[in-house]
């Protein structure tokens, strides 16, 4: 604005006034330009995860800073963790995998369709579709989740911390029956005995599902749901492992002679180890590729075949991921969500701690 350009008709404006003016002009530019908004885009604020989960208005979309640093320590780490484009191509092949074989499934035809056009409009990172069956958009929520597990186990030694690996014995639906599964169900029954058996430890973990092909004695395949847990606070992986031992009721065994043995069978399968990279298991708690196990190698090669999931399998899984949460796979212990229910925060303290 120049004084001597000013209209007739507008009114006079001291030489005073035009100088404070222009001074507030140029410093909302310097202001501007120091508070230029980030590089990513923002989703419209109705697109989440989980029902008041506030994601994507927030902007973390894997460009941000923390997800940079978390991407750099797993490099340095030398932890595997999925590309963008591997991420894409793994889309591409649900979304095949959902036109070919929903009919053969007997799946919802009508659910298959509205998932379907879901991740095929999905434009990450300017119009994510944020579904747990979405690759892309589980990409970014695995980043935000590890740097929030990051933040807390940070100031824990290795030493204080195990990796849980929970198999429940129930659990086991056959091809074509995974809906039967109520993971949430499953992840509230998980918190309700981590109160019980160490109510004292920070457990922070997920659900995850594998399709096993020779698992059973008899030759069956199914689909094995099961937890991965980080749990803090115990350094002898032993006694930890004692604690868990009644985890689930086990069924009594019946003689031929008709009497109820006192020997409880093995119910579950519990393994505890020790920790010496956390960060593969910040990234692994919430997990996104989903495997076939196998246990039995090729007796003529003496290799296992291809681990990956067949077309029929990720088609099933794709429309049963559709429907949960996160809060639906997640198992916390003394861990909640505050602000906005978008940061991961540690309610319990403890007294001894040193960097890893």
């Amino acid at each position: 604005m120049n004084p001597k350009n000013v209209n007739n008709s507008s009114p006079i404006i001291s030489l005073r006034a035009y100088q404070l003016t222009a001074k507030k002009d140029q410093n909302m530019i310097i202001h501007e330009h120091k508070t230029a908004p980030q590089t990513y885009p923002q989703a419209p604020a109705n697109r989440s995860f989980a029902k008041g989960f506030c994601w994507y208005p927030l902007g973390f979309n894997g460009r941000c800073k923390e997800a940079i640093w978390l991407k750099k320590r797993l490099k340095e780490s030398k932890c595997e963790f999925e590309t963008e484009a591997q991420t894409v191509e793994r889309r591409e092949k649900t979304i095949r995998a959902l036109k070919r074989c929903h009919v053969s499934l007997n799946l919802d035809s009508a659910a298959v369709k509205r998932l379907t056009k879901k991740l095929e409009r999905c434009d990450w990172p300017n119009d994510p579709c944020c579904s747990m069956a979405c690759d892309v958009c589980m990409m970014d929520l695995r980043l935000w989740h590890g740097t929030q597990v990051e933040k807390i186990l940070r100031c824990h030694d290795l030493s204080n911390i195990k990796w849980v690996t929970i198999i429940p014995p129930y659990e086991k639906h056959k091809l074509g029956k995974l809906a039967e599964f109520d993971c949430a169900e499953y992840t509230r029954y998980m918190r309700r005995r981590l109160k019980e058996l160490i109510p004292d430890a920070v457990v922070l973990g997920g659900a995850d599902f594998s399709f096993n092909v020779d698992g059973a004695s008899d030759g069956a395949k199914y689909w094995q749901p099961h937890a991965h847990l980080i749990v803090v606070g115990y350094t002898d992986k032993d006694e930890l492992k004692v604690r868990l031992r009644p985890f689930y009721n086990a069924p009594q065994k019946k003689p031929k002679d008709g009497s109820v043995s006192q020997k409880p069978s093995k119910a579950f399968l519990c393994k505890v180890m020790d920790v010496d990279n956390i960060c593969g298991l910040i990234t692994y708690s919430l997990k996104s590729q989903y495997k076939r196990k196998f246990k039995k190698a090729n007796t003529i090669t003496n290799t296992k075949p291809r681990d990956g999931l067949t077309f029929e399998m990720r088609a099933e899984l794709a429309l049963y991921l559709n429907r949960l949460e996160y809060d639906d796979r997640m198992i916390f212990r003394h861990v909640s969500r505050r602000e906005n229910k978008d940061r991961l925060v540690c309610k319990k303290k403890f007294v001894t701690c040193s960097k890893f």
